[in-house]
């Protein structure tokens, strides 16, 4: 405004008008980016932290058929639990406004079903909407019938997207609260980084290989490093090396009990997560001869410079409880994982 045309005519009267000009255009468009950054910088300030429980959804939709058919696409059930879980647990909203409230709910998936919108399912994601941690799924679909042919194409990258906006906010919800003992440890044996929460206080150190767990007394997490010689490994393989890790590191309360891989229902995929290949296996874990068991999950790495592998592991007890967020919590700590 005012300080804009002051300089504008003081440099104006030194350099002609010309130069008057061409500097009143750069200054002006100073200005402009000055204020845009500012008008971001406030709207950032002013976002609220998302409401909601972990792995909830807001479905916003007015079409009954269409919602029914999003909720069981986001309902599909938890890979590798004892019993089944859906992904997320849905709240399906009946009209297309947004409330106060609504607006700062962490998950939304907005559906309209109108054919003004072409031939085609449209998807769009965006973050920080509303509130802050918030992720947003717009889908635009001329019918039913395209929406559903869409879904069976990308509702496992919708769900990918959703799941992983989670794990980031269970990180960032540990934020500096990190248990430096054991990340210490685990620098320090194995060259490896990974992330340990401050409630993870119970540790034990074996050959290659750390145990951090914090005991809880319901809903007990656990996280396990170790490492074996070479660089390939599959399905089969890595059931062989964690049952002899863990017989040798995680024997039960009396002799002969010790921790094994239950091999039925043993999966292993490979992924791309940071530049990096990872093989992710899942499957339950049970005491031989005891009855204690759960879910578990693995990330194996390659570390050529060592020729090895690592694996990260995270592993729950929780009797009679819902397991889906524990595991969910506890697998976010394994992308942290590095090799220095």
């Amino acid at each position: 405004g005012y300080l804009c045309r002051l300089l504008t005519v003081e440099y104006g009267q030194k350099r002609g008008n010309k130069e008057l000009k061409h500097s009143s255009v750069i200054i002006t468009l100073l200005t402009a980016v000055l204020l845009l950054t500012a008008c971001r910088q406030q709207h950032r300030q002013q976002l609220t932290s998302v409401v909601g429980k972990p792995y909830e959804v807001t479905l916003i939709c007015s079409d009954p058929l269409a919602a029914a058919m999003m909720d069981s696409v986001l309902s599909q059930a938890v890979e590798g639990l004892p019993q089944e879980e859906p992904a997320f647990d849905v709240v399906w909203v009946n009209n297309d406004t947004l409330d106060a409230a609504t607006r700062l709910t962490r998950n939304i998936v907005w559906v309209t079903v109108d054919d003004a919108h072409g031939k085609t399912t449209g998807i769009r994601y965006a973050r920080n909407v509303w509130t802050t941690g918030q992720t947003v799924v717009y889908v635009n679909a001329p019918s039913v019938t395209s929406l559903s042919k869409a879904m069976g194409k990308h509702g496992g990258r919708m769900r990918d997207v959703l799941n992983r906006a989670e794990m980031k906010m269970a990180l960032t919800a540990m934020g500096k609260g990190r248990n430096a003992k054991a990340e210490k440890a685990i620098d320090s044996m194995m060259q490896c980084r990974i992330k340990v929460p401050k409630d993870m206080i119970a540790m034990k150190r074996g050959r290659q290989f750390v145990w951090c767990s914090d005991n809880a007394p319901r809903g007990m997490k656990s996280l396990c490093i170790y490492t074996c010689p070479g660089l390939s490994m599959d399905e089969a393989s890595f059931c062989r090396v964690r049952d002899s890790v863990m017989r040798e590191n995680m024997p039960g309360e009396c002799q002969g009990m010790y921790m094994q891989t239950v091999r039925q229902g043993v999966t292993a995929r490979t992924v791309k997560a940071h530049g990096r290949t990872i093989m992710i296996c899942r499957g339950l874990w049970e005491m031989r001869g005891d009855a204690m068991g759960g879910p578990f999950v693995a990330h194996v790495l390659a570390d050529s410079a060592r020729q090895r592998l690592v694996v990260a592991e995270a592993f729950v007890y929780a009797p009679e409880m819902k397991k889906r967020n524990l595991m969910k919590q506890a697998e976010a700590l394994l992308y942290t994982l590095r090799c220095r």
